[in-house]
Parts: C-alpha cells; sequence; structure tokens
C-alpha cells in the first residue's frame, strides 16, 4: 500500500509539474527599444520608417510590422508602447502577406498641430497606448501575431510614431488581466459601406448603393417568366387534385 501511495503521489507530482511548467512556458514578457538589437529579432518587415533622435517615424506609405509568438491557449495577450501623431496600427492573426487578413486596430487621423486648435488632440499627442490583443490568441493557429504601425493619412506628414521614451512591451500571461488598455478602432459605418459599393461595382452614394442592392434582390422575383412558370405549377397542382377528388367521390 505505501508502494502505491508513494507511486501516486509521484504521478500527482509529475501531472503538477507539468501543469505548472506549461503556465510558465505560455506566459512571457518581450521588451526592447526601438533601434536596439533585441528589437531585430522581432522585426518581421520594415519599410522606411525613419530615426527621428532615436524613435522610430513611419510618413507615407512607411511602415514597420512587428513579429510576437503567442499560442492559441493564451488567456491574456498585451501590446503597450509609447506613440503618437498620424498613426495607424494594424494586427493579422494568420497570413501577413494576405493584405485583406489585416484588421485596423487604432487610428488618428488628426495631427499635433499648435496652429489648429481642432487637431491638438490627446490620441495624437504622445501617450503610452496599451493594445489587448487577448481575444485574438486563439485565431493564431501559427502561434504567432503579427502588429503593423503606419501613417493614417499618407498625403501629408505627421506619420505614425514609436518613441524610444520608453520600451515597447509584448506580454501574455495566463492570470494577469490586460489593465488599462485603449479602445479598439471601431471602422465608421461610412468606411463599410463604401467597401460594400466596391465590392459591387456601384459608384453612388451609400444610401443609394443600399437601395440599388435591395432593388435587385428583388427584382429577381418579379420577372414575368417566374410568374408565368408558378402559376402553370399551380394550375397543374389543382388540376390533379379535382382529378383525385372527383376519383374519390366516384368510388
Amino acid at each position: 500500500m505505501k508502494l502505491k501511495s508513494k507511486i501516486a503521489g509521484y504521478f500527482i507530482f509529475i501531472a503538477l509539474f507539468i501543469i505548472i511548467l506549461s503556465v510558465y512556458a505560455s506566459a512571457y514578457t518581450i521588451s526592447f527599444t526601438v533601434f536596439d538589437k533585441t528589437e531585430e529579432k522581432y522585426i518581421y518587415e520594415e519599410i522606411g520608417s525613419n530615426n527621428s533622435n532615436g524613435s522610430r517615424f513611419h510618413d507615407g506609405s512607411n511602415y514597420i510590422i512587428y513579429e510576437f509568438p503567442v499560442q492559441t491557449t493564451d488567456k491574456y495577450v498585451s501590446l503597450a508602447w509609447t506613440i503618437q501623431n498620424q498613426y495607424a496600427v494594424y494586427v493579422n492573426t494568420t497570413d501577413p502577406e494576405n493584405y485583406e487578413s489585416w484588421k485596423t486596430i487604432y487610428f488618428a487621423e488628426k495631427p499635433l498641430d499648435t496652429e489648429d486648435p481642432s487637431w491638438s488632440t490627446p490620441a495624437t499627442q504622445m501617450h503610452r497606448a496599451v493594445h489587448d490583443l487577448s481575444k485574438y490568441a486563439a485565431e493564431c493557429k501559427n502561434n504567432k501575431i503579427w502588429i503593423m504601425m503606419g501613417d493614417s493619412d499618407p498625403t501629408g506628414g505627421w506619420g505614425g510614431y514609436i518613441s524610444n521614451s520608453e520600451p515597447v512591451v509584448f506580454k501574455t500571461s495566463q492570470t494577469e488581466p490586460v489593465q488599462g488598455a485603449v479602445q479598439e478602432y471601431v471602422e465608421p459605418f461610412v468606411e463599410r459601406i463604401e467597401k460594400e459599393i466596391e465590392k459591387v461595382n456601384i459608384i453612388s452614394d451609400p444610401e443609394s448603393a443600399i437601395k440599388q442592392k435591395t432593388k435587385i434582390n428583388i427584382e429577381r422575383y418579379r420577372q414575368p417568366e417566374l410568374g408565368i412558370i408558378c402559376g402553370a405549377a399551380a394550375l397543374v397542382l389543382f388540376l390533379i387534385i379535382c382529378f383525385i377528388k372527383r376519383s374519390v367521390w366516384a368510388k
């Protein structure tokens, strides 16, 4: 009995050790400052981002993509960095080479311009942005997640800016919820409608596009041929029913 108890104890210990190890393995913190050697390990692609006094600046069509390890079982996942200006932040959980698989999660259009008070919004001033990426972990079948920073308005200056004043921190945890996360960007209704218009090649305003699409769907069921066929089918069915009834009554 003592031997069996010892064996059972060993098995329980090993099981607990494996559980603790798996939790530890899927919880980690990656931290680096832009332009340092550690950052290089996590850069998937970098196109024209400039060194602005030690910080990264992405103007026009320039951008940077970071690649971080993540498990589908990770409970909490976050990215924190200090950014400003006209930035556009995107996330990808499947294929960074597929343009359509990128999703916008943070966006600021108006740059900080002291000559125009309406542009001095807190979102475009330098601030610590924490992104809660937890809901995307389950989608990371390749055990990777990609984050891209670019310019939200390539037509002018004030491109996306990643400061070197604080480190970029990517973190996963099974026990620590993400604190102080910024609100995720929600695509405006007009932008969604414009994409739908583009798909059906309708060059019009959003309301007309919706009406046109609705009209097309309705007209499919108003074709004369369909009415004639349905009427003929109903007539045949009526005659068959009448014939069956007469046969039954005749008996």
